[in-house]
């Protein structure tokens, strides 16, 4: 909910700067931004968290070592591997086609910056209410039927093709219209296909590292 609420908040910041300033400006404020956090995540110290003071310090290559052991025993569990194959298959052969799209509808299609925006904030919007939604009525609900169910969602990700061969003029919506409820879908059922996986206490870190990999692919391809 607090990825989904930041989307939110950035989103709307980022079409603000769109329409008030050039975009090197708003790439710059993006960066400032991350340094910021960079910074405060270097200089936070585990006693401001109530962590315990480990009595043993180990070498950065000691602590990585170990890492990896305790992650190879993790994946040799049948209960995390075979999650693992699906999230990591699902991540990297299904191609998200945002920054396409994203280009397609500013230098094709000129649609306002605004409409991309607020597109992009009603999907955060989506995220936020299927996040509420999961956590009161769907946790209980075996991980395999959802699995099923997230997929098969994922497979709307092919309106994208509705508005490039503009089949949505010829049934009288506009291609503004479509962008602000249908544009972000593919991009938000992606992100929500994780959930699942990162709310689980037993998958916890290796899920939450799936679902950096999947964030991070996510802004490579956006930008």
């Amino acid at each position: 909910m607090a990825s989904a609420a930041g989307g939110v908040l950035g989103n709307l910041l980022e079409g603000y700067l769109l329409l008030r300033t050039p975009p090197k400006i708003s790439f710059l404020v993006f960066a400032a931004v991350l340094s910021f956090q960079l910074l405060v995540s270097l200089s936070s110290k585990e006693e401001s968290f109530g962590l315990p003071r480990r009595k043993e310090t180990s070498s950065v290559v000691m602590s990585v070592k170990k890492q990896l052991s305790n992650l190879m025993e993790a994946i040799q569990e049948e209960d995390i591997s075979q999650p693992m194959i699906w999230a990591v298959a699902s991540i990297s052969m299904v191609p998200l086609l945002s920054g396409l799209v994203f280009c397609y509808q500013t230098q094709v299609l000129n649609l306002d910056p605004s409409v991309i925006g607020m597109s992009k904030v009603i999907g955060q919007v989506m995220l936020l209410c299927l996040t509420v939604v999961y956590d009161r009525y769907l946790k209980t609900l075996p991980m395999r039927p959802l699995i099923h169910i997230v997929q098969l969602l994922y497979a709307l990700s092919i309106l994208d093709y509705v508005l490039v061969k503009q089949v949505n003029l010829g049934v009288g919506i506009s291609n503004e219209v479509f962008v602000l409820c249908f544009s972000s879908l593919a991009e938000i059922l992606a992100q929500f296909k994780i959930l699942p996986f990162a709310v689980q206490d037993h998958l916890l870190p290796l899920m939450r590292l799936l679902a950096m990999q999947d964030s991070s692919l996510n802004r490579i391809l956006y930008l």
